[in-house]
């Protein structure tokens, strides 16, 4: 800090550290929905990591929430707050048909290999034929 002041003695780096904080730290939820809606939206199933659980509500009210239902663990954990998610286009599956698939796994798994939040598995059929699923 000591040398950006010196180099930037009117107070020019002030303006670009507060841009950089607006950038990565203040508006980071927005610019990641911005850039999902903007690069991603096309795609049928998004995986997104290290998630917190206010980042649901946000990627829902959002653009790409338009176009994707956002799943989510039954069990989120606010705690620690890193969830795993996955956005799916609603054009693309038959959302009734969506579980949370997450316990078969965990129930079998003996130790503490995973902590909550880091395994979400969902099922979802991607289509209705004569009114039965089609599981891809």
């Amino acid at each position: 800090i000591h040398v950006l002041n010196t180099v930037s003695d009117n107070g020019a780096w002030e303006a670009v550290r507060h841009e950089i904080s607006d950038a990565m730290i203040r508006n980071k939820g927005q610019r990641i929905c911005d850039i999902l809606a903007e690069s991603y939206a096309k795609f049928d199933v998004i995986f997104l990591q290290e998630c917190a659980s206010t980042f649901v509500l946000k990627l829902e009210s959002s653009k790409i929430g338009d176009t994707h239902d956002v799943l989510f663990p039954a069990q989120i954990d606010r705690w620690r707050d890193q969830n795993s998610i996955i956005l799916v286009r609603r054009d693309g599956f038959v959302m009734r048909t969506y579980r949370d698939e997450t316990w078969h796994v965990l129930q079998r798994l003996d130790g503490p290999w995973l902590a909550s939040g880091d395994l979400f598995l969902a099922s979802v059929c991607q289509a209705l034929i004569n009114d039965r699923a089609v599981h891809i």
